[in-house]
């Protein structure tokens, strides 16, 4: 489903996620080069309104030239390794991110996770769960190994703006990309 034009540029796509809090938005940044901000959970029927969604535009997955995750959710970032392989898009992000997006990301995660609720003093069996919820989310996404990373006050194009590359708290203070973000021309990558 798109929703309604943040600019005459960038397209907003709602996509159906298998989590509880329901979809995810994407946005698709038209120009050159032809970037999508976030991809969405590795999961059929997300897979497919995104195709529907692209297609409304003119456009097929084929044609991404970028990929920019903003943070390394499964909904945001599960896709992304799928659409690069199809499409040959870059895929960038926030180095903040790496962690969450390699091939030990349930590892790291886990550990990550654990020790803040460890701190806490939480008990170890809701540590257990915890790493219950994390093998069944694992299936949503797809280790993506970024084709560049952005650091802070890094620019990247994305269709015909720039988007800046600074850490940002988001949900559950996970490192963000603050995208939209006008970015000077003379820093763009």
């Amino acid at each position: 489903m798109t929703k309604p034009t943040i600019a005459d540029y960038l397209h907003t796509i709602s996509l159906p996620t298998p989590f509880p809090v329901g979809p995810v938005n994407v946005d698709l940044a038209e120009g050159e080069p032809l970037t999508l901000v976030d991809a969405g959970p590795r999961y059929d029927p997300a897979r497919e309104a995104l195709e529907v969604a692209l297609a409304g535009h003119g456009y097929r997955v084929t044609g991404l030239r970028r990929i920019v995750l903003s943070h390394a959710h499964p909904d945001h970032c599960g896709l992304a390794a799928e659409l690069a392989r199809v499409s040959g898009a870059e895929v960038l992000t926030h180095a903040t991110n790496l962690p969450w997006l390699a091939d030990d990301a349930s590892a790291h995660s886990l550990a990550f996770y654990g020790e803040v609720m460890r701190w806490a003093g939480v008990p170890v069996e809701p540590l257990m769960g915890l790493a219950r919820m994390q093998r069944s989310t694992d299936r949503y996404a797809e280790p993506v190994p970024p084709d560049h990373t952005l650091a802070d006050g890094d620019c990247a194009l994305a269709g015909r703006r720039g988007l800046a590359g600074a850490p940002h708290p988001g949900s559950r203070r996970w490192p963000h990309l603050p995208l939209p973000t006008p970015a000077p021309a003379a820093h763009l990558q």
